[in-house]
């Protein structure tokens, strides 16, 4: 009886958090488009005024960046999440035995290689 009561609350505890997480997306959904379709918009005078220098502004001052600042930030975190995996095992080396140091390594031996292959597919040349 109480394996039962405890399956079941496991199982609510999943729904709620379904729930939850359905609520809170259709909610950022509702105001992102809420806000999309209602946003008053003031020209800025201080983006289209003189620079300090005194020179007009040639062109729009907010332009689009281009796809590679987004893939080496990607990137970047990516390989910052590796690092994260990485010091608490190194800290805790002596504790592990051969088994979880071997598939340590198996791990960093792919990290390595997909580095060596953004190297080679020039992903953080500009």
């Amino acid at each position: 009886m109480l394996f039962e009561l405890t399956y079941f609350f496991n199982y609510f505890l999943i729904f709620f958090y379904i729930i939850g997480a359905l609520g809170i997306s259709f909610l950022l959904l509702f105001f992102a488009l809420f806000l999309k379709y209602h946003a008053v918009v003031y020209p800025d005078l201080e983006l289209s005024s003189a620079y300090e220098c005194g020179f007009l502004p040639f062109d729009r001052v907010r332009t689009k960046l281009e796809v590679k600042f987004f893939m080496v930030a990607l990137l970047f975190v990516v390989f910052d999440l590796e690092v994260i995996f990485i010091f608490p095992w190194a800290l805790c080396l002596s504790l592990f035995s051969f088994g979880q140091v071997f598939f340590m390594f198996v791990f960093l031996t792919i990290l390595v290689f997909s580095f060596l292959y953004e190297l080679h597919e020039n992903a953080l040349m500009f």
